[in-house]
């Protein structure tokens, strides 16, 4: 008896956890997972901002790259409005624009292409692009509208004249301009809610009246 009670002293008491190291592992335990949660929203949240900022520069890289190609293709052609008023080739101010262009089938290919009548507003954060079945339209023609691009603060232009002077609309005020002029270029001032300001310069092309 003597040697058994020797050798449960010398191995020293057996025991489990205490209450209290329980609750302090447990409390590490739910701060690494809500340190690990904070991180992992983080994670989640970050991309898909990502995801809205790639989403918005593809829609606005589409946006521009469709102007560019309607004012690249721009024609020296005033069309016949409401009422038989005449609207000049290219009309542009308080951040709207409207312009007679060569539609499907470009500049460079003359038998697929046709005069189209193209205007872009602005208004409530979108961008709308108009186009009116034919350039010269009856009194209450409805254009078709498609939306262009949203989350749009504002939309300015300016214009290159030929004798080297900028103008905020077209064609210039009291310029005295046959409605055929264009433009040497055209400079779109956009800001987006997600991108900031976005410019583009886009030269015309030069034609006869």
């Amino acid at each position: 008896m003597s040697d058994g009670r020797a050798r449960r002293a010398r191995s020293g008491p057996a025991h489990g956890f205490t209450l209290v190291e329980l609750l302090v592992a447990l409390a590490v335990f739910a701060a690494m997972a809500a340190i690990a949660q904070a991180a992992l929203t983080a994670v989640v949240q970050a991309r898909a901002a990502l995801d809205l900022r790639g989403a918005a520069v593809d829609a606005t890289a589409r946006a521009l790259a469709m102007i560019e190609r309607d004012l690249r293709a721009v024609m020296a052609r005033p069309v016949r409005a409401d009422l038989g008023a005449r609207l000049p080739a290219l009309l542009a101010g308080e951040g709207g624009l409207e312009l007679s262009t060569l539609g499907r089938g470009g500049a460079g290919d003359a038998s697929a292409a046709r005069l189209e009548r193209i205007a872009y507003r602005l208004g409530e954060g979108r961008l709308e692009r108009l186009r009116w079945p034919a350039p010269d339209r009856a009194d209450g023609t409805r254009p078709e509208r498609a939306p262009l691009l949203d989350g749009v603060v504002a939309l300015r232009w300016r214009f290159l004249a030929f004798d080297g002077r900028w103008h905020p609309r077209w064609p210039p005020a009291g310029a005295g301009q046959p409605l055929s002029a264009l433009p040497r270029a055209a400079e779109l001032t956009l800001e987006h809610e997600r991108l900031g300001r976005l410019q583009r310069l886009v030269e015309l092309p030069e034609q006869a009246p």
